[in-house]
């Protein structure tokens, strides 16, 4: 079954049930079908007439309780599958709607969007920043950590990966400033050729250089909001959250 309907619903638990409710009255409808061919009435020998007349087919043919039995077997599938899928679609729900929650406790958006406000005005982050970072790394690489459904494991590893592509950018050209802060340091980018910091003489190629280290800065941070709202969506339209 097509499982956008559930969009229609104020939550995931309504949706789910409205579809196990949907899967049991079919196979009890096939089911039902089955009993009635295998009792076979009145209308099921005008059926049959009506048929040999008008179009040449036997429907029976003195195989009532064969497909009674069909019909009956059927039902039973639908029902086993039908609550068997549910059941399954209510784990991996379940199961990604934690990973997403203890991703989402480790780096909120807000304090996303903060980190990523500074890094492009003041081309800045702190350490702290950095060990966030670096937990949602630890924690997203884990086996168990991982999303269930194939989409929301996709959109969730390119965001990831747009912040490690970050960090290791980072990790090259940034450098603690000033050099004497201790505990919660802060991390400028080449502080050495920005003249506003660490550059005391103009130098134009460090300075065209840290232009050019700017522009760079700039497409990561754009990377990062345009992967994380992308998987942002996927969540929404998965998880419903």
């Amino acid at each position: 079954m097509n499982w956008s309907f559930y969009l229609k619903y104020k939550d995931f638990e309504t949706g789910l049930k409205i579809q196990r409710n949907a899967w049991i009255t079919i196979s009890l409808g096939i089911i039902g079908i089955g009993g009635t061919i295998l009792s076979t009435p009145l209308w099921m020998e005008v059926a049959n007439a009506i048929s040999i007349k008008y179009f040449g087919l036997i429907l029976l043919d003195g195989y009532s309780w064969l497909y009674g039995f069909i019909c009956i077997a059927i039902g039973v599938s639908v029902f086993l599958y039908g609550q068997k899928v549910t059941v399954d679609r209510d784990q991996q729900i379940k199961h990604d709607s934690n990973i997403f929650n203890e991703l989402n406790s480790i780096l909120t958006e807000s304090k996303q969007n903060a980190i990523l406000y500074t890094l492009e005005n003041d081309h800045s982050y702190y350490n702290d920043d950095d060990t966030i970072f670096h937990n949602l790394f630890y924690f997203s690489e884990q086996e168990g950590n991982k999303f269930i459904n194939k989409k929301l494991m996709t959109k969730s590893l390119d965001y990831i990966n747009s912040l490690k592509t970050f960090d290791i950018f980072a990790k090259k050209e940034f450098d603690i400033f000033p050099r004497t802060m201790i505990g919660n340091y802060r991390l400028c980018l080449k502080p050495n050729w920005n003249i506003d910091r660490g550059l005391e003489i103009p130098d134009i190629n460090k300075e065209l250089g840290y232009d050019e280290l700017g522009a760079k800065l700039d497409e990561l941070t754009k990377k990062i909001k345009i992967e994380y709202s992308k998987y942002r969506k996927e969540v929404k339209k998965q998880l419903f959250i």
